[in-house]
């Protein structure tokens, strides 16, 4: 079982069953009922149980009772302690033990990127708790693009990871990952705050002489989304088919971090004329 740390309110239920015959025990005394945690590298905490009022009775810590003697012979609604489930461990064992019956035991994990939300967990709480770590890890997922030669290249971005506090972002595509910068297919540059410099760096293997023809708009900081734009002249000037590597990158002026990677493929025009 897995659950976030610190949640409250915990309902398990229990099969308790005879110690010799396995034979589901029905009709025990609550009172004689002990239950007992025990988290990592701790000692145990043992509390006596007392009887729920009724199988839809609220939470009560260190309460228990008995569901359905007929129909669900042996199974016990258990509510567990909230300090059980406090942060700090990744795992807590919960044992409901008597002198009629078979200790019965549940583990715990105490993982942070799991919701209550009907027992389950979802994605954005995955999503929050990887970026905490590392937000860049799931920007790099690979993601293929497509160039059309010729044309204006207009490329939305996402999943780029939080890009607050940028000093300057590039996206560079070339063919080969050994290439210098100077070798590059194009390179794409935005500063914060802003140069004159800004846009395009090189293109066609070469120094670009109108940064202007190019540009990177950060279009959602928080959420990690950016649209490039290429000029036409621009990319007329590249070369046949090809598929190339591109990324991009992301600096504060001292952590620099590849947010996104993948092929993009340089496709050339058919038709050439322009007037």
């Amino acid at each position: 079982m897995i659950i976030a740390p610190n949640v409250t309110d915990i309902t398990l239920y229990y099969k308790l069953v005879n110690p010799a015959t396995g034979v589901p025990e029905t009709g025990l005394v609550i009172t004689n009922l002990d239950l007992t945690y025990v988290r990592d590298r701790s000692a145990a905490v043992k509390a006596d149980l007392t009887a729920l009022g009724a199988v839809t009775s609220a939470h009560g810590d260190n309460q228990a009772i008995e569901i359905d003697a007929a129909n669900a012979p042996g199974l016990y609604r258990v509510d567990v302690a909230d300090a059980a489930f406090a942060a700090g461990v990744e795992r807590v064992q919960l044992i409901v033990n008597g002198a009629a019956i078979d200790p019965a035991v549940i583990e715990v994990e105490l993982a942070p990127w799991v919701t209550l939300l009907t027992g389950g967990t979802l994605v954005s709480n995955i999503v929050a708790a990887l970026m905490a770590i590392s937000p860049f890890n799931l920007a790099m997922v690979s993601q293929d693009l497509e160039l059309y030669r010729g044309d204006t290249w207009v490329q939305p971005i996402t999943g780029l990871g939080n890009l607050t506090g940028y000093t300057k972002m590039w996206i560079t595509a070339r063919e080969d990952r050994a290439d210098t910068d100077a070798q590059t297919t194009f390179q794409v540059l935005i500063s914060d705050p802003p140069v004159a410099t800004d846009g395009l760096q090189y293109i066609a293997s070469a120094r670009a002489t109108t940064p202007g023809n190019a540009a990177i708009t950060v279009t959602d900081l928080a959420g990690g989304a950016v649209s490039v734009r290429i000029e036409a002249t621009e990319t007329a000037r590249l070369g046949v088919t090809s598929k190339l590597r591109w990324d991009y990158q992301w600096t504060d002026g001292t952590d620099v971090q590849t947010r996104r990677r993948g092929d993009l493929f340089d496709i050339s025009d058919v038709t050439r004329a322009t007037s």
